[in-house]
């Protein structure tokens, strides 16, 4: 993608209402694949502090990205922020790519940005760790989907959520 990314957070779209917590819900780790030399590579765009201010950037925000900087880093670097941070990305004006290995993490009662609950096994549940459930996102209640639901896997699920705050 060539085009600029607008400024936002990464709890946006969990549902969180504001005032946002001060202590982080989310965190980002972007690792820089190519060197991040100047705003014209594409390169992240960050609002410094802005993570303090427990909310989401709004239209004010938006139209003054100029306190927005960009995040200037040789390859290997990892940049880890806030979840709360204003971010984005300047648009790339430069021939080739920037490319990152980006990385979301989230409080366990949170869902993620991957599905890994519609797609973890009862056997790997069986095999693993409560603590690995609870980072698949199995023991967190969700509706239903469907008028007759499965329910064979209500058991293991209820066992792990019960154990989940011990």
């Amino acid at each position: 993608n060539r085009g600029q990314l607008a400024l936002h957070s990464d709890i946006q779209g969990n549902g969180v209402p504001v005032p946002l917590p001060s202590y982080a819900q989310v965190a980002n780790c972007n690792y820089a694949l190519t060197d991040y030399t100047e705003a014209d590579d594409g390169v992240l765009a960050m609002v410094p502090g802005s993570h303090k201010l427990c909310r989401y950037p709004d239209e004010w925000d938006l139209s003054k990205s100029t306190k927005a900087i960009p995040v200037i880093v040789p390859k290997g670097s990892a940049i880890i922020f806030h979840g709360n941070t204003f971010h984005g990305s300047y648009e790339r004006k430069k021939p080739g790519f920037r490319i990152n290995l980006s990385y979301y993490f989230c409080r366990h009662y949170m869902d993620p940005t991957e599905g890994f609950r519609d797609t973890v096994s009862e056997e790997m549940l069986e095999r693993n760790s409560e603590r690995f459930a609870q980072l698949m996102g199995t023991t967190r209640p969700r509706g239903w989907s469907e008028a007759n639901p499965d329910l064979s896997g209500v058991a293991i699920r209820s066992r792990l959520s019960a154990n989940q705050y011990r």
